[in-house]
């Protein structure tokens, strides 16, 4: 709240009026007071005679921005990771760069040819994006 704009004086200035109209209502509400009141002042004289409360500095709770930032921060490897064929890229045995058309051969001497940005894993499975192609005898000539 800031203390130089005119409503906050306003503000101040009803909720005092509200205040005392309620201790004035009820007796009761005059004596929670007064005993708040104790409390608060043996605790603001209890903390200014220990030496290790006097310099003590509490904490902002920073918690809530802590988990935000932190979950907003995970987000963003995951997406990353995801956009970045990160699946792929940790399964896959052989993989294709962007600009890259790669031939491999398999155990059995067969030879794959493997397009750009596609990945093999096991020297058998293909993970899109991509394509992989592989040349075949024909029946006759075996």
């Amino acid at each position: 709240m800031n203390a130089d704009h005119p409503a906050t004086g306003a503000i101040l200035l009803a909720g005092s009026q509200a205040f005392r109209q309620w201790l004035e209502r009820d007796p009761e509400n005059q004596r929670a007071y007064d005993a708040a009141e104790q409390l608060l002042g043996d605790a603001r004289t209890a903390i200014k005679s220990d030496p290790a409360l006097e310099s003590f500095k509490a904490k902002s709770a920073r918690s809530r921005k802590t988990v935000t930032s932190g979950l907003l921060g995970l987000t963003i490897v995951a997406g990353l990771f995801l956009y970045l064929d990160g699946p792929m890229r940790l399964q896959a045995d052989v993989i294709s760069g962007v600009a890259e058309l790669p031939v491999i051969e398999l155990d059995d001497g067969s030879t794959v040819h493997m397009n750009a940005e596609c990945g093999i894993r096991n020297r058998s499975r293909l993970f899109q994006p991509g394509q992989a192609h592989s040349p075949a005898a024909r029946r006759g000539l075996l």
